[in-house]
């Protein structure tokens, strides 16, 4: 093995002189060690190995150095406190691991007993939620926003973020009111038609509430379902299961935004002290004095019913949740509650996939799709069905990039359940000049001749999609501060409005529900109002630093699998993801991290741990090709030199 003998020859040798003829010279001695061919091309060779290990490593933009300089003394400090950290999280309860990095408290999850104030075991947590939700509907009567004893809560936002904390705060005894602007729970939004991936992240959230069991019954397992890629060409259709990159990893569930929303809906409807408006939008949001000289939070609200449009006012909830999204009206009244509008302006960082535009087109149940192998030419083709449960790609036959489209379709647990393709392209694309239900079926059919488009869309859908304005990703974005206090009014932001991105790493829903995670954590140290203040600076303290971390992940995690940017970026990015994942963790785990699309997928690492260990990576593969660098230019001038001695000698 190389480590077992020098890296070069000795200094001096002696050998045996053997003539051309067979014979040997008598005698032996010793002279300088001469360089041979092998030598000499070896520098060479590792230099050229060098330059492209540089290259690969330094760049492409997912390699971003940190931008402070904290030198080499702060990072090996860094290491040194985080390995015995992680790996005594390990042990722990995968939906407290996370939240016990911070506190550095008991392994079990922070549920406490209001009077005593002791952490209860996971077997018990089920019977005091089931107890308390008792308690909540035996004394109906005198709580939703009537009893002056609970402290209320009023959520602008009925997506997964805003749900998800009604029920954490409905199960806590507050009073909840949220505001919703769909016409109810089951409402088809085109441009919401999309479909999670719920990760072990997110599952910290159901583990709590007992929802996990739900979702995997109407989801589909990340573990055990296949993706047909249908092509234009010879290659037919071809159905591959998706690779594990982490065998030992929780599962993940495919599920449609639709289905989740109504598994947090019906979950809340059990508590008695909760409440959804529905087809409601806040018309104003503000702060106003009272006759005893408090101010509180007022807002106004309208309601659009048949009979026409109610407007109320819902004035001194104890604590305003926004949860309204990444153009979030509560963080603008935030800015001005609070005084510091740049604490709340969104820092936008770059990223590949920003500006990316999308639509998405609604098919049937079980689909059409032509035969495997089909007719002759010019014959009818038989028809068979899709698989609801399986993942579809369906590849163009164009080969322009301003015209060619691709067809995504996540898996779907219902089998009688309609599919949603995705449309992904830039703003300048041919999709986007499309005016009519024609024209669109038209592109459909010179993309994809291969699949029956006019079985399987019909023209209204067309004319819907054709009318459709679509959507666009925004640039991985976060805000420094998260709430905002003004005398008795007090506000806190979660999900998109902290921090928003392209759905690259498939982490919007999952940091969602960790942000409902933490913010429990401090709503429990809330007995009365007058503790909300002090509760919504500690949760500030744990969650700005995941949503900046989780904006820079966002940039480089996976930027490219839309086959937007140039192929040799998409090459480069490919290649360093190999590097890191397969090459230089698997030889030293303990100095090189993954990448951050596999370590994103282990809950029990914080999004700031993850790209702590992101850049110290980075900053390692950088210092190692500078090492070679310098090693190869070494070896050049140590090797130019002794060439140039050896050819000066007599022998």
């Amino acid at each position: 093995p190389p480590h077992t003998r020098p890296a070069f020859p000795a200094r001096s040798f002696t050998y045996r002189r053997t003539e051309a003829g067979g014979g040997k010279e008598e005698g032996e001695e010793t002279r300088p060690a001469s360089l041979s061919p092998t030598m000499l091309r070896a520098p060479f060779l590792v230099a050229t190995a060098s330059i492209l290990f540089l290259l690969v490593c330094v760049g492409h933009g997912s390699l971003t150095l940190s931008t402070s300089n904290r030198g080499i003394r702060s990072t090996l400090s860094r290491l040194r406190t985080s390995l015995p950290t992680l790996s005594a999280t390990r042990s722990q309860p995968n939906f407290c691991r996370a939240r016990n990095q911070i506190t550095n408290e008991n392994a079990l999850p922070r549920m406490w007993t209001r009077e005593s104030r002791v952490p209860l075991s996971h077997s018990d947590q089920a019977e005091e939620r089931t107890s308390r939700i008792q308690t909540l509907r035996a004394t109906a009567g005198n709580i939703i926003m009537k009893n002056d004893e609970a402290l209320s809560a009023l959520i602008i936002g009925g997506g997964p973020a805003g749900l998800a904390s009604a029920i954490m705060l409905a199960d806590k005894g507050w009073n909840v009111k949220v505001l919703e602007q769909r016409r109810d729970s089951s409402v088809y939004e085109p441009m919401k038609a999309y479909v999670f991936v719920v990760d072990s992240r997110g599952q910290k959230f159901t583990n709590m509430y007992g929802l996990t069991d739900k979702l995997a019954d109407v989801s589909v397992s990340m573990l055990n379902y296949t993706i047909t890629r249908i092509y234009p060409d010879q290659r037919g259709s071809v159905e591959s299961e998706v690779p594990v990159l982490d065998p030992e990893r929780k599962d993940s569930y495919w599920i449609p935004r639709q289905v989740f929303v109504n598994i947090l809906y019906e979950k809340l409807k059990e508590f008695p002290n909760a409440e959804v408006i529905f087809n409601t939008s806040v018309t104003n949001l503000e702060s106003l004095c009272d006759d005893s000289g408090e101010i509180h939070a007022r807002i106004e609200a309208s309601t659009i019913e048949e009979s026409g449009t109610t407007s109320f006012t819902l004035e001194a909830p104890d604590l305003v949740i926004g949860a309204d999204g990444f153009r979030s009206r509560v963080r603008d009244t935030c800015a001005e509650w609070d005084g510091n509008v740049a604490a709340f302006t969104p820092v936008k960082l770059p990223s590949p996939s920003t500006g990316l535009r999308y639509k998405m087109i609604r098919l049937p149940p079980r689909f059409p799709l032509f035969e495997e192998g089909g007719l002759g030419e010019g014959e009818q083709k038989k028809l068979t069905r899709s698989i609801n449960n399986k993942g579809y790609a369906v590849y163009s036959r164009i080969k322009d990039t301003a015209r060619k489209g691709k067809l995504g379709l996540p898996p779907v647990k219902d089998p009688n359940g309609p599919r949603t393709a995705n449309l992904i392209q830039w703003g300048e694309h041919d999709m986007w000049k499309l005016k009519s239900g024609e024209e669109v079926l038209s592109w459909l059919e010179e993309n994809f001749p291969h699949v029956p488009i006019r079985d399987i869309i019909s023209v209204e859908e067309a004319e819907s999609f054709a009318n459709e304005k679509g959507g666009q990703f925004p640039a991985p974005q976060y805000i420094k501060k998260l709430y905002a206090v003004k005398d008795k009014a007090a506000a806190v932001l979660i999900g998109d409005a902290i921090h928003a991105f392209p759905p690259d790493i498939a982490q919007g829903v999952n940091a969602a529900l960790e942000d409902v995670v933490d913010l429990e954590t401090v709503v429990d140290q809330i007995d009365v109002a007058s503790d909300i203040p002090k509760a919504l600076e500690e949760y500030q303290q744990i969650r700005a630093p995941e949503a900046e971390s989780l904006a820079h992940l966002a940039q480089i995690g996976y930027p490219f699998q839309y086959g937007q940017g140039p192929g040799w970026m998409e090459k480069a990015w490919t290649i360093n993801f190999v590097l890191r994942t397969f090459i230089l963790n698997k030889l030293m785990p303990f100095f090189f991290s993954p990448s951050v699309v596999l370590m994103i997928q282990d809950a029990s690492l914080r999004y700031s741990e993850i790209w702590k260990r992101a850049q110290t990576t980075t900053r390692r593969i950088t210092g190692l090709s500078a090492a070679l660098a310098l090693l190869v230019f070494w070896s050049l001038v140590s090797s130019s030199m002794a060439q140039g001695i050896l050819e000066r000698m007599p022998f």
